[in-house]
């Protein structure tokens, strides 16, 4: 992660492949303010009626996870770039963020960047 003018910028998955439903390690940065999900997707095989879903989730004590309202992708099923942002200001995420991605369907691979931007 890295910090521009009080906004800070968290690579959640590098571009690499990944074959099943799973996560990111946890970044830990407590009171971020939440703005941004950026996913780039540079190929993806959903398969008949199958998609992939990318989404941000945060923690107060690194185990119990709660999806961040509004910072979820839809179901993926081309290649391409999504960002999603948020509106509200107001929402603070707790001390530990995380990405998680779920293949549903028939989905078999996605390779895909992806990072979240906060305001300190």
């Amino acid at each position: 992660s890295y910090l521009v003018r009080g906004i800070m910028n968290i690579i959640f998955h590098s571009s690499s492949q990944e074959t099943a439903t799973g996560n990111s390690s946890a970044n830990i940065e407590p009171g971020l303010k939440l703005k941004t999900l950026v996913v780039s997707v540079s190929a993806i095989t959903p398969g008949i009626l199958g998609n992939v879903v990318i989404k941000v989730q945060h923690s107060p004590d690194g185990t119990n996870w709660f999806v961040v309202p509004n910072l979820s992708t839809s179901n993926l099923t081309i290649a391409g770039s999504v960002t999603i942002a948020i509106t509200d200001d107001s929402f603070a995420a707790a001390d530990y963020t995380r990405l998680v991605w779920t293949f549903n369907g028939t989905a078999s691979a996605i390779t895909f960047f992806a990072f979240v931007t906060g305001e300190k």
